[in-house]
């Protein structure tokens, strides 16, 4: 309701829209954004407290079997439940944007980067493309209205999975390898969508999965302020500070 509301009644420049129902607006979206991002933040409530993090050896958790064979322990590919989950729920969100796209590419306008900006924590620009086997019916203003708002359910569950990493306490070398497994999923689901992985999530993949033996060259490459932080924490629960 909030975004059919927003598409009907905002004209082709936002800059003359009235103040007071610019904040409706932005409230309107904002709201919009919490329930759709909503069941993805749900599916990280367990994150913490799961056991393969801290795994050393024998069972797995939810994400499969891990076989011997010799010495050599053999890992299961396959992501864990949360992130199989978030998956799913990432690939549902252009189905629910679907309804409440505009025709009109004026429209699509209301939903600058300013306007959406509040809804990333992180100044980011994606530089990958929207694409709809029904684009040409909904018009270029149709797929960036789409774009926008994808891009933002992506973004905010990218941020929510590096705070999670960043707030472990421990994690092992086989957490490492079972870890880097999800969040690769995760990031080949946002790619699908026509999304670029952001800085800070690329980064964290990086940091998890290098062996320890080049943990320390690959953190040197991560030279950005925002990115530092997060070397030390991963460095911190891999133990190789």
């Amino acid at each position: 309701a909030c975004q059919r509301s927003f598409a009907t009644y905002v004209g082709s420049d936002t800059s003359d829209i009235d103040p007071d129902f610019h904040r409706i607006v932005h409230r309107s979206m904002n709201v919009s954004y919490s329930v759709m991002i909503k069941p993805i933040l749900e599916k990280l409530d367990g994150f913490q407290n799961l056991p393969d993090w801290s795994d050393s050896g024998g069972s797995s958790g939810d994400g499969g079997d891990i076989e011997e064979d010799g010495d050599i322990p053999v890992f299961s590919s396959a992501p864990l439940n949360y992130a199989a989950d978030i998956g799913e729920c990432l690939m549902l969100v252009p189905q629910q944007i679907e309804p409440f796209v505009p025709s009109e590419e004026q429209l699509a306008r209301a939903t600058s980067p300013r306007d959406l900006e509040f809804l990333q924590k992180e100044a980011l620009q994606t530089s990958a493309r929207f694409s709809d086997d029904r684009g040409d019916e909904q018009g270029a203003g149709g797929a960036l209205f789409a774009r926008r708002w994808i891009a933002a359910i992506a973004y905010g569950t990218m941020q929510a999975l590096v705070e999670q990493v960043g707030n472990l306490r421990v994690l092992t070398p086989r957490g490492s390898t079972q870890l880097a497994t999800d969040l690769e999923y995760v990031s080949n689901v946002v790619s699908a969508l026509g999304v670029a992985p952001t800085a800070a999530f690329s980064a964290t993949i990086a940091l998890v999965s290098s062996p320890p033996e080049t943990f320390r060259a690959v953190s040197a490459s991560f030279t950005a302020p925002s990115v530092a932080n997060l070397v030390s924490k991963i460095a911190l629960i891999r133990r190789l500070s």
